[in-house]
């Protein structure tokens, strides 16, 4: 079999001292999507550093299967680790095992059995509000559901409104901002501006909130002994080959990955899917 080549470009349009960076952030699809008209593999500029998109199916098949090759890091991971630590989105290759198999014990089918009926019983207190020719704003609707499954399902435990409302603005703000952090330099990421004032205050109460959870899950003598079949009750339990468990700060950054993973992608999933069902009638009868 001959040997594959492939085609190494240049995005243009840097700017001296920014790059791409302003072309990503304005408009960040139609700047990705374009990049494959310059090469199967594509240099672009964030800032001052240099980083290297695989356009063509096989370098990306390479790139997200060789994780031993190509390792978590870089400008993203190091700003999504101040939302998620080093949980099992986060983490490097050597903790990625680990983690999966200590996670994996949450994940069995009474598990999922018990998950789903969490997921039942909020879908119909959600959709019971609703009523026939009602109009609702969809992301913040169904944001809030994601987030009611999540909490039943890692502690057994309803949230309230004035909680659930707060987690979601702090994931919001700092998922938005995200994105600005990551091209900004580190002394400009220390100054006290509005943006930057937002982003830290909404990291605070994240973990503020998430500790606050665990810690009440731990005083709780009933969860912890295992009488009640949640996520966060797996964690605490689950052990390894030779009897280790997952730190307190693993379990931390594991129940605020699992908020983050559960919420937003979730809530935004649904969304599209809703819209294009709304597009397309008769493939919505189908699925009815």
């Amino acid at each position: 079999m001959a040997e594959q080549t492939f085609v190494v470009g240049t995005a243009p349009g840097a700017v001296p001292g920014v790059g791409h960076a302003w072309q990503m952030m304005r408009s960040p699809v139609r700047f990705m999507t374009a990049l494959a008209a310059h090469g199967d593999l594509v240099r672009i500029r964030i800032g001052p550093s240099t980083a290297y998109v695989p356009c063509h199916p096989e370098l990306l098949r390479q790139v997200l299967t060789g994780d031993q090759v190509y390792d978590k890091g870089g400008v993203f991971y190091d700003r999504a680790r101040d939302v998620a630590g080093n949980g099992l989105v986060t983490c490097p290759y050597q903790d990625h095992r680990r983690q999966r198999r200590l996670m994996q014990s949450a994940f069995t089918r009474p598990q999922l059995r018990h998950y789903a009926e969490a997921m039942q019983d909020e879908i119909e207190a959600t959709t019971a509000r609703w009523q026939d020719g009602q109009v609702i704003e969809a992301f913040p609707e169904l944001y809030g559901l994601a987030l009611r499954v999540v909490a039943r399902t890692l502690w057994s435990t309803a949230l309230d409104e004035e909680l659930t409302g707060g987690v979601e603005r702090a994931f919001d703000t700092v998922l938005n901002g995200l994105f600005r952090q990551m091209f900004l330099p580190r002394s400009l990421r220390r100054l006290p501006t509005p943006a930057n004032l937002r982003y830290r205050a909404a990291l605070r109460q994240l973990h503020e909130v998430t500790q606050r959870l665990i810690a009440g899950y731990e005083g709780n003598p009933v969860a912890t002994a295992g009488a009640t079949p949640d996520l966060l009750g797996a964690l605490l339990a689950a052990r390894d080959e030779d009897g280790g468990r997952l730190t307190d700060a693993e379990v931390h950054d594991q129940v605020i990955t699992v908020m983050a993973a559960g919420t937003e992608t979730v809530a935004a999933t649904l969304v599209w899917a809703f819209h294009r069902l709304a597009r397309h009638p008769e493939v919505a009868e189908e699925l009815y």
